[in-house]
């Protein structure tokens, strides 16, 4: 995983995450536990999304081979997701694509001769889990640039893997 030797900065963050979670290896928020003590762990960089959107950046100081990208969005794992009888339950349950993912994103790269490119546009997505394939590139750095989510004002991921050609 190449994104592990990134450096990584962002438009902007909240209190709630730091652009850097998205390389810690946990790709959800903890609960916490108030019979053990144990506190809540967020695990995901968020930010507010403007008019251009919000983006993160993983940048490289040597242009690195990449030939996949897997990023990792909240899907709302804080609330059920499950059939049943109770209305209590179903009360809670968002019955379409979860608010919090993302949904219109784009991958845009720093080529190694310093020009940038748009690898990848990708709207209407309601997915947790993408692999996006690439033709092999040198990149001196990626950006994801969220545009939209299904509902919520911010932009959250949790986690962002790049992989070289082959892996």
């Amino acid at each position: 995983d190449l994104a592990r030797t990134a450096r990584v900065r962002a438009s902007a963050e909240t209190g709630e995450g730091r652009a850097a979670l998205v390389l810690d290896g946990v790709d959800r928020d903890l609960p916490g536990n108030p019979k053990t003590g144990r506190p809540a762990e967020v695990h995901r960089w968020t930010a507010p999304l403007g008019p251009d959107g919000a983006w993160l950046e993983l940048a490289w100081e040597e242009p690195q081979p990449i030939g996949e990208v897997v990023l990792k969005f909240d899907a709302g794992f804080d609330r059920e997701l499950t059939l049943t009888a109770s209305d209590s339950i179903n009360r809670g349950i968002v019955r379409a694509p979860q608010p919090e993912t993302v949904r219109d994103y784009s991958i845009v790269a720093l080529l190694a001769d310093g020009s940038e490119r748009t690898l990848v546009n990708v709207p209407g997505n309601h997915q947790r889990l993408h692999r996006v394939r690439l033709e092999p590139v040198r990149v001196r750095a990626l950006r994801v640039v969220v545009a939209r989510t299904n509902g919520l004002p911010q932009a959250r991921l949790f986690e962002v893997r790049c992989y070289p050609p082959g892996a």
